[in-house]
């Protein structure tokens, strides 16, 4: 028998969530790797031994960020600039 498509939806989640931890985890060994190598101490500021360094800088993309630019103007500006990008690279030479 076939499970709920809820439960399908609610694993799907705890994945997505659990690799991006994951990743978070990840970028947080490279930096205190990093750290060391380079005779810092890497991220220790937030929580015990840096642990919820990943976290404060979730907190501060979200509250920095500006997810959508002020001046854009909405689909038009989205149709332009690969029209823009595509007449620069037609602009510069090539090398064969």
């Amino acid at each position: 028998m076939r499970e709920p498509w809820w439960i399908s939806l609610i694993k799907a989640g705890v994945i997505v969530n659990l690799i991006m931890v994951a990743f978070a985890y990840t970028t947080w060994l490279e930096r205190k790797l990093l750290g060391r190598m380079q005779n810092r101490y890497g991220p220790n500021r937030a929580g015990p031994y840096g642990l919820l360094q990943p976290f404060a800088d979730l907190i501060k993309l979200v509250r920095k960020e500006s997810f959508f630019p002020v001046a854009a103007h909405g689909a038009r500006g989205l149709c332009r600039n690969p029209f823009r990008s595509r007449l620069a690279d037609l602009a510069l030479p090539r090398q064969r």
